[in-house]
């Protein structure tokens, strides 16, 4: 009997056939490696090295971005655009001069950044001072932080006042009282202390002087039926005790300040009245200022 070709096949068969085998083998190997998980490590043994090429990390930090608003530290200016003043007397004008009774211990005068305008009795004034004279109260400030424990910082300023007061607004009773009208401007050059830096926001206190000069007018009736006199009066140089207390945000910040004006030597150039005889008055109080101030 003749045998079957496929009995023993050729070699070269075989050996085609166990490639194929192998290359299968190593092909399913290959893929179960694949989707198995990855083997914990082993406490104690080094881990592998790192696979090559850039590995991605956080992000280097940037330069730091400066803060909102103005840096504390630096010199500073303020200027007050809106004023409440009240002028407390020690011995009321209007009772010196007239030495009427119903002015004792008399209400103050009063000001603010509402009322502006020249005043009736600046009418025969030269127009620079009807000018100056019609400007609301204002003040204007400029100052600079101390390396120093106390104070912290020091500052220059030019606070301008107006008072008008008529006797109605002075006199305490309710009986009549004779006719009388002041316009008086004290222009004030201050210095302040301060406990904090003035350039960072929050709570400060401080104290300070302040150096002026105080002007006015006088409109008089000592008569019935008898035009009104215009009178000056002024005192070259005043002097004043300040404290107060502020609070301010990166820009805006409101101030209440109390002002112990000396001014007991306000010279007038004649007196309507008759029978006081006085020339010299005293203006002597206590001013206190609210003020609303925008700082840069």
């Amino acid at each position: 009997m003749k045998p079957s070709p496929f009995a023993h096949p050729p070699r070269r068969v075989t050996r085609a056939l166990a490639c194929a085998a192998v290359a299968l083998a190593a092909a399913a190997c290959g893929l179960a490696l694949a989707s198995a998980p990855a083997r914990a490590q082993a406490p104690g043994v080094p881990a592998g090295p790192a696979p090559l090429g850039p590995v991605a990390g956080p992000a280097a930090p940037g330069p730091a971005q400066p803060a909102a608003g103005r840096a504390p530290g630096g010199r500073f200016w303020r200027f007050a655009f809106f004023t409440l003043d009240q002028w407390s007397f020690t011995n009321h004008p209007y009772a010196q001069i007239t030495e009427d009774s119903a002015f004792d211990n008399g209400r103050g005068a009063g000001g603010s950044s509402l009322s502006f305008g020249a005043a009736v009795s600046d009418a025969d004034e030269p127009f620079p001072t009807q000018l100056l004279h019609s400007l609301p109260p204002f003040s204007v400030e400029v100052g600079r932080p101390l390396t120093v424990f106390l104070p912290k910082a020091i500052s220059f300023g030019l606070d301008f006042y107006a008072f008008s007061q008529r006797d109605v607004g002075a006199g305490k009773g309710t009986g009549t009282v004779p006719p009388i009208r002041t316009d008086t401007y004290l222009y004030q050059f201050d210095v302040r202390a301060f406990a904090f830096d003035p350039t960072a926001p929050g709570l400060n206190y401080y104290i300070g002087i302040g150096v002026g000069t105080l002007q006015g007018k006088l409109t008089a009736t000592p008569f019935q039926g008898q035009p009104s006199t215009i009178i000056s009066y002024g005192q070259d140089l005043t002097g004043a005790t300040l404290v107060g207390i502020e609070a301010k945000g990166e820009s805006v910040g409101m101030r209440y300040e109390l002002a112990v004006l000396g001014a007991s030597q306000v010279k007038l150039n004649s007196n309507p009245y008759p029978g006081t005889g006085l020339t010299t008055i005293d203006f002597s109080g206590t001013i206190t200022r609210l003020a609303v101030f925008y700082q840069f």
